[in-house]
């Protein structure tokens, strides 16, 4: 037994193995999609094309290393936006001397190889190590997709007991998320910006608060714990959390005391269509599997998606649907949802508004003044952007509007300084208490002060 092991560990079986490995890495990122009936297709797929471009190399006489080569392929085909993350929009990778030096030696043994000509017992050894490799890589995979699954239950449990106040007066609420936007305290201390969008909304009897704060400096993390009420409980990763969005407590509550939510988003929140699919978040097994793959940047490419502008384009259509939404006249209270991609990176557009022609995609790439100036102008945008919807929306004074940001400017701060965490955030509804409004600390609490 122990002689068949080791002869069949002998052999290529990682080209295989490799695709078996894939599907088992996306899956034990989040279990709730898992299919096994496309786990079977996609792998199947997968063994039918290696065996065949195998078959075809044996057959003209190259398929010595064609395993190898192979494998880097799929590699390269299967994990696209990794490594395109890793070496363009980490480009500071680069100047680590470690990296470099590891990546100079590994290069210059792979050519040195290539060179002596590898005889058959040193494949022997490398297909071994390659096949035990990936086993353990797999195996560390799947017990982390099942611990993570397992704190996840956590979750389910904790949402069940969670409700919002009876809405007295229910007037419509309109909410306009603006993604990346910082605390007036925030802009202040970071780029001696003094925004003007606070004072033009205080003039609008609007509370605006110097600070609020989140526990989180992720978008998908802080909309998951306003969406459902809390954020006590850390989530393992941003698929549990746009699952969780799917499920809102907040919208289910709401449309228990007959609103109707309105979903402007990227995101699918409370189990509404996505707005507009941006291609972030898979909604599916299938989309799941080849979420950040060569194929479905290919897909994206044929039905004419352009990557570098799908974001502004998709800001255009939030600001045209929000403005036409809180124009129409309803006899039932609307939760009115609206997720701005802006003053996010990339800052797209001037502070008139018009096409930035060299946007910046890559905070690291760019001098501090550059960054600085292109985001306050993205700010600027942002300012004018709301307040003409603003002036758009009739009996505005009877409506319920919030306008925050999701957290703060992250892009020349350390992972652990406090204003990545603190947002902009104005409260008007009609009778407003401003007394208890002091009394709120994070954005999630917003809810439970809507009376």
């Amino acid at each position: 037994m122990g002689e068949k092991l080791n002869r069949w560990l002998e052999k290529p079986v990682f080209i295989y193995g490799f695709g078996l490995f894939f599907l088992v890495f996306k899956t034990a990122q989040f279990f709730p999609y898992f299919e096994w009936k496309l786990f079977l297709s996609f792998l199947c797929l997968y063994t039918a094309i290696t065996f065949t471009v195998l078959l075809i190399a044996q057959k003209l006489g190259s398929g010595k290393y064609m395993a190898g080569w192979l494998l880097i392929i799929w590699i390269a085909l299967l994990f696209t936006s990794n490594i395109t993350r890793v070496f363009i929009q980490d480009f500071k990778i680069f100047f680590n001397i470690t990296y470099l030096l590891v990546t100079v030696i590994i290069v210059c043994i792979f050519f040195y190889l290539i060179k002596k000509r590898l005889n058959k017992i040193f494949i022997q050894r490398a297909n071994k190590l390659l096949n035990i490799f990936l086993f353990f890589l797999m195996l560390i995979n799947l017990i982390a997709g099942i611990l993570n699954a397992n704190k996840e239950k956590i979750h389910a449990a904790n949402k069940s007991g969670r409700c919002i106040p009876i809405i007295q007066h229910k007037n419509d609420i309109i909410w306009i998320l603006l993604d990346e936007y910082g605390a007036p305290e925030s802009l202040n201390d970071q780029f001696q910006f003094h925004d003007k969008l606070v004072d033009s909304l205080r003039n609008k009897s609007f509370y605006v608060f110097d600070s609020l704060a989140y526990r989180t400096d992720a978008t998908i993390y802080t909309l998951n714990s306003l969406f459902n009420l809390d954020d006590s409980i850390p989530i393992t990763n941003y698929q549990y959390a746009a699952y969780y969005l799917k499920k809102s407590k907040w919208v289910e509550e709401l449309e228990k005391q007959g609103y109707s939510f309105i979903d402007l988003d990227f995101l699918n929140i409370g189990g509404k269509e996505k707005f507009i699919n941006i291609n972030i978040f898979p909604d599916n097994y299938t989309e799941k599997i080849f979420n950040n793959t060569f194929f479905a940047i290919l897909l994206n490419n044929l039905k004419g998606i352009d990557d570098k502008m799908r974001i502004d384009d998709y800001n255009g259509k939030v600001i045209q649907a929000l403005t036409k939404t809180v124009q129409q006249k309803v006899s039932y209270p609307r939760f009115i949802w609206s997720h701005l991609m802006i003053p996010h990176l990339p800052f797209y557009r001037n502070e008139n508004g018009s096409l930035n022609p060299k946007p910046l995609y890559d905070p690291v790439l760019y001098s501090k003044a550059e960054l600085s100036k292109q985001y306050l102008d993205y700010v600027s945008y942002a300012n004018s952007v709301v307040l003409k919807i603003l002036n758009e929306i009739p009996d505005r004074q009877q409506k319920t509007i919030i306008i925050t940001g999701d957290h703060g400017a992250r892009m020349l701060v350390s992972k652990n300084d406090k204003q990545r965490f603190e947002t902009f955030a104005a409260i008007y509804y009609p009778r407003m208490d401003t007394t208890e409004l002091i009394n709120i600390r994070y954005l999630q609490q917003i809810p439970l002060h809507l009376h």
